[in-house]
């Protein structure tokens, strides 16, 4: 064939793709030279990441004073990780006390159905509770609030943070128009 349109006709796969190597000028020490090439390249790529990994594992137990000490890389060790985000633990990940973060799920459920509705609902304050069965839905509206804080950093030298977090779960009887939509 002498251009590449016509090898669209061929039908087997195998003639189909010799028709474009000739119509295209490839030949098989073309290829040959390619795949070489190929093989080369993957094999620099896997050196260079051993390199890489060797140098980051000598990189952590280095303590000649270079670069990095072995207390500061001991320090930063899990440093990115999610328990690090969550909870600051690496040196270099401390974000100082009180700065407002998620703990626990925040949600809001439009629907929520229970087969176990409170029909007395109770309070400390008395004030609050009810002493005769309410009448409930079984379907009520749900939310969750919940934040953390960091109130001291670095309490046993460089170590040692107390966090205090806060979570609100509740139930609203949102549809309940003659039970005047109340939170309990």
């Amino acid at each position: 064939p002498a251009s590449p349109q016509a090898c669209t006709s061929v039908s087997s796969d195998a003639a189909r793709l010799a028709c474009y190597d000739k119509a295209l000028g490839n030949t098989p020490q073309l290829t040959a030279e390619a795949d070489a090439a190929a093989q080369l390249a993957k094999q620099k790529e896997a050196k260079s990441d051993d390199t890489r990994a060797i140098s980051r594992v000598g990189d952590f137990f280095r303590a000649d004073g270079q670069d990095q000490p072995k207390e500061e890389a001991v320090a930063n060790a899990g440093r990115g990780s999610l328990l690090d985000r969550r909870w600051e633990l690496a040196k270099d990940s401390k974000l100082g006390t009180f700065q407002l973060r998620g703990y626990k799920p925040v949600y809001l459920l439009p629907a929520f159905w229970t087969s176990d509705t409170n029909r007395t609902p109770q309070s400390p304050n008395p004030a609050n509770s009810v002493n005769t069965p309410q009448q409930l839905d079984s379907t009520e509206l749900k939310f969750q609030l919940s934040f953390k804080t960091k109130v001291v950093e670095d309490l046993f030298g460089d170590n040692g943070d107390i966090w205090m977090g806060y979570t609100q779960s509740s139930r609203w009887q949102a549809y309940n128009a003659d039970a005047s939509r109340p939170f309990r």
